[in-house]
């Protein structure tokens, strides 16, 4: 039996039904609200992860700029008590 041009044409027809239908349940399923906040979390969760392991490598392999960093850090949390305490020294 030889296939009709319409035949062929219906069949090309339910094919690309079917490439569209699974085309819209892939997105529908990438779009899901739900879906996209999870994996907004497990990126934000694996590049955390990443960030800690590097920190801790270079904390490793400088530890005396780690501490220089640490120090300055701390004494610019500590500025403003310990500029009213000089201050209320010098005004003695």
């Amino acid at each position: 039996m030889t296939d009709t041009p319409l035949a062929l044409a219906e069949a090309e027809a339910l094919a690309a039904r079917a490439r569209l239908a699974a085309t819209l349940e892939t997105l529908q399923s990438r779009l899901d609200p739900k879906a996209m906040a999870k994996k907004a979390t497990q990126d934000v969760v694996d590049a955390s992860e990443k960030a800690a392991r590097v920190g801790a490598e270079a904390v490793k392999d400088n530890p005396g700029k780690a501490a220089g960093v640490a120090a300055a850090i701390g004494l610019f949390l500590v500025r403003k008590p310990l500029l009213s305490m000089l201050r209320r020294r010098r005004d003695r």
